[in-house]
């Protein structure tokens, strides 16, 4: 009876569309580190065409300011916490709902193909005002709060990432996508959909927290399958996109 749960178990988890076996294809494995060494930056340019200036036109000093500044930070302070209302500012105007209409129709702080949104975000604190650092914290957003969906060794954690200063910022912020909300519409493009989704919300993430005074990296050197596991999501179904870095 064991032997047969396994085996159905495995099965289960194994890629059975197109996007499913990207993602497996994808996934980085704690047992394997590569690290190529890519120093220069490329330019893509037609020297033999006419070249057209088109100018600018003025932005407001705000928006302006915020986007110059915007820049991958690592640095943590370790004496202080991140403040809970300027958490919750960063999450809510990065990925919050704004307006609500029925269970069909809602807007939010970026866009979503179809609507559909299949991202999730959870929190991984260190240093939070209010948040215990041995608990793993999702977004609720229809609700706008924070869910402490379970305790857990924080001595794992350290084995999710590959770059040491990860793992002792103040919190973590985690990206995951539920595929199917998006490809139950769009078919195995949908996926495709859910990455540029990421993207828009990232973005989201790095100006609102550059505003509220936060340094912000973005991350994607984890070990996907680690990570998963760390948040009890399946990695199939629902599974990690991209982290950041969060400091005060």
């Amino acid at each position: 009876m064991n032997a047969n749960k396994l085996k159905l178990k495995t099965i289960l988890k194994k890629p059975t569309s197109l996007y499913e076996l990207f993602q497996s294809k994808t996934t980085i494995s704690s047992s394997v580190k590569n690290k190529v060494a890519v120093n220069k930056v490329y330019f893509k340019a037609y020297d033999r065409f006419p070249a057209i200036s088109l100018g600018k036109s003025t932005l407001s000093s705000a928006l302006k300011k915020t986007l110059s500044n915007r820049t991958s930070e690592r640095n943590s302070k370790k004496d202080s916490l991140i403040s809970s209302k300027k958490l919750g500012s960063l999450l809510y105007y990065s990925a919050g709902m704004h307006t609500y209409v029925n269970p069909f129709e809602s807007y939010r702080y970026y866009p979503s193909a179809g609507g559909r949104f299949p991202l999730e975000l959870y929190i991984i604190p260190n240093r939070v005002e209010g948040l215990s650092a041995r608990a793993v914290y999702h977004y609720n957003v229809k609700g706008d709060y924070l869910e402490e969906r379970l305790s857990t060794d924080k001595d794992i954690i350290k084995g999710c990432f590959q770059q040491d200063f990860v793992e002792k910022s103040d919190a973590i912020l985690v990206i995951s996508g539920i595929f199917k909300r998006t490809t139950v519409k769009y078919g195995e493009r949908g996926y495709k959909y859910a990455l540029i989704e990421s993207g828009h919300v990232g973005q989201n993430i790095y100006l609102v927290g550059k505003e509220l005074g936060f340094q912000i990296c973005g991350i994607c050197g984890f070990f996907d399958n680690d990570l998963n596991k760390y948040l009890h999501i399946d990695g199939v179904a629902e599974s990690v996109l991209y982290c950041f870095t969060i400091n005060s």
